[in-house]
């Protein structure tokens, strides 16, 4: 091997650092030139008029999400104060004009039933405690069933 001389390394680094700055250099043009190419793609796309009419369709779904947004919200809003509404109201009487048969009173069922335990007693059939009554088949066995169920 020989002998390498000071002179030749330092020619030798000054062509590496040459070398060196023209990569750069190259590096620096390639990275421009791809961001030419990106701003092109960019504006090509842009000019597009599929994406242009996409770009309009997106804005007016937003437009018309944020309203239905708004909807929404006055929806949910609406429907606490009715709930509220509802929670605070006393419950509605279910017969609110009276109307049809008046339920009868406890001392009427109470002496009903006492009649139909004294005719029960009696040995009476079906039929002439439902005359002696005046009440339907329906009523005595309901009334039969309400004065088991007294007893119990």
């Amino acid at each position: 091997m020989a002998k390498v001389t000071k002179a030749q390394l330092e020619e030798h680094i000054k062509n590496l650092e040459n070398e060196l700055k023209q990569y750069k250099n190259w590096l620096m043009e390639s990275e421009n030139k791809y961001n030419d190419l990106l701003e092109m793609k960019d504006e090509q796309l842009n000019n597009l008029p599929a994406y242009k009419q996409m770009k309009n369709h997106v804005e007016r779904l937003e437009f018309l999400n944020k309203e239905q947004q708004g909807t929404i919200e006055w929806l949910q809003h609406d429907n606490k104060h009715l709930k509220e509404y509802i929670d605070s109201r006393t419950l509605i009487e279910h017969n609110i004009r009276k109307a049809g048969r008046k339920p009868k009173s406890k001392e009427q069922l109470e002496s009903e039933l006492k009649n139909l335990e004294i005719l029960l007693k009696e040995d009476k059939d079906e039929r002439s405690i439902c005359k002696t009554m005046k009440i339907s088949r329906a009523t005595y066995y309901r009334l039969k069933r309400n004065l088991k169920a007294a007893k119990k």
